[in-house]
């Protein structure tokens, strides 16, 4: 009957010596040297000693890095237990099972932790050897919890629950005879689950604000799995010892788990636990059946990783196709578009007189009405030739441009319209405002009572206007300041 089954991450200084010398007793050490355990050479050895009350039988494969160690001794009660320790180096993990043979005794088994399995715990943790478990250490003292560890009582009472252990909460209720030994708790479950204990009241109150749902349940025990939303209340009387039955539960939970999820390495250990035959030639067999299954396994890995590859190549291909021909459909919808143009340019071209051609190409800058462009460049070329002398060759060539082109004057009637309606200027009116809005100013109301006066939303061409102004030439500052800037 197995009585205990985990497997837990340890760090990378944990090495097949150190555990050796940890479970193994000086004569059995002296023996396991003898058969090269502790030699430089990296191949596969193995050795089996037995006597009256204690066997032991080793395997180790320097070159996958695994240790593998059983132990068989009888109990005090009549059983016989036997103890599986298999050490994964490069993978880094330690897994340990324990089975109750029971022969003929009729005395039950004992159930939870054995006695050698938690001292065996008890110590990796406290040397440093098990990696921690989300940031919690995995250690053989409860953990105590303050008011101020906020950030783990919202780990703890969230409803995605981080840690790979379950948690025990030891609540502080209840009369002493009632509440459970925290410190032997701890010990005797030692890396298969964590024990936690609350500083007091004011911290447990504060984490079942935190709890979700709200309803919490009662008693001085409380547990959670990981595979659970939520923690739930273990029941615990007071003539009775929690340690053994929640050793128990925990492993009877572990061990529905491990039915669901079987992994690569889980089958590795079932083949180096083929203990009935761990001595000469089987011992071979099963190591060269292990080879062949980590081979088969690699070449599983590196043919899913190839044709995962290739179906993300391919994906890449399609989309970069797909990209490459909606850019030539975008091309070619451009190119008919600019052979439109070209055939439209010519088309007008042909009906222009061959004696009229353009002297000017438009820029960048957008109309603001129709013909203003035209209008400010004949207006600046009006003003150089009032100061061009008469008879030089570029007088003649202005007043030629000026007679031949449509100027109607557009920006000094406008310019006019500004001087007049900001003549007697003395303050904001509706009939100025509207007069301005007519020529495309917009007119807008500052906090400090000025108006900002603003040529078609344009902020390059902007006025300033006093809400009260002072001086009685103010209006007409302001207007030629308007008319420089827009006209």
């Amino acid at each position: 009957m197995v009585t205990y089954m985990n497997e837990l991450p340890v760090s990378s200084q944990l090495t097949g010596n150190i555990l050796l010398k940890m479970l193994l007793n000086k004569k059995e050490l002296r023996q396991a040297e003898s058969h090269g355990f502790f030699s430089e050479d990296h191949g596969f050895v193995s050795f089996s000693s037995s006597d009256e009350d204690r066997a032991v039988a080793l395997a180790r494969n320097e070159n996958q890095g695994l240790t593998a160690l059983q132990i068989r001794k009888r109990e005090k009660c009549g059983h016989r237990l036997c103890c599986d320790y298999i050490l994964n180096e490069k993978a880094r993990l330690l897994n340990i099972r324990t089975v109750m043979e029971t022969f003929a005794c009729k005395k039950p088994a004992p159930a939870g932790n054995p006695d050698a399995v938690s001292m065996l715990l008890c110590r990796l943790a406290k040397e440093g050897y098990l990696e921690t478990d989300a940031g919690l250490k995995v250690s053989p003292a409860p953990l105590i919890i303050t008011e101020s560890d906020t950030d783990l009582m919202k780990r703890l009472a969230g409803p995605f629950f981080p840690f790979r252990l379950p948690v025990i909460l030891v609540v502080p209720a209840g009369l002493p005879p009632l509440r459970p030994d925290a410190g032997s708790l701890a010990e005797v479950l030692c890396g298969a689950a964590h024990v936690l204990v609350f500083e007091n009241r004011k911290a447990f109150r504060r984490f079942r604000k935190l709890q979700v749902p709200v309803s919490f349940p009662a008693g001085p025990l409380l547990i959670r799995y990981p595979s659970e939303k939520a923690f739930k209340r273990f029941p615990l009387p007071a003539w009775h010892n929690p340690a053994p039955t929640l050793s128990n539960d925990l492993f009877r939970h572990r061990a529905e788990a491990s039915r669901l999820e079987e992994n690569t390495f889980g089958r590795i250990c079932e083949e180096i636990l083929s203990w009935e035959a761990l001595s000469g030639e089987e011992v071979r067999k099963a190591h060269a059946r292990l080879l062949s299954t980590l081979d088969q396994e690699k070449k599983r890995m590196i043919s899913e990783a190839s044709d995962h590859a290739l179906e993300e190549a391919q994906k890449i291909v399609e989309d970069y196709e797909s990209d490459i021909k909606k850019l030539k459909d975008e091309l070619y919808e451009k190119s008919l578009l600019a052979a439109g143009l070209e055939v439209e340019n010519e088309r007008l071209r042909s009906r222009m007189p061959r004696d009229r051609i353009p002297v000017l190409y438009l820029g960048k800058e957008k109309e603001f009405y129709q013909g203003e462009i035209q209008d400010l460049l004949l207006s600046s070329l009006e003003k150089v030739l009032k100061n061009t002398p008469r008879g030089c060759r570029r007088w003649d060539v202005i007043k030629d441009i000026l007679a031949s082109n449509d100027y109607r004057h557009i920006s000094k009637d406008r310019s006019d319209e500004v001087h007049r309606l900001l003549r007697s200027y003395n303050g904001m009116t509706q009939k100025i405002q509207r007069g301005l809005s007519d020529l495309g100013f917009s007119v807008e109301k500052a906090q400090d009572e000025h108006y900002k006066v603003l040529y078609h939303g344009d902020g390059r061409y902007m006025t300033v206007l006093a809400g009260s102004p002072s001086d009685v030439r103010s209006g007409q500052n302001n207007a030629s300041l308007i008319i420089r800037l827009a006209f």
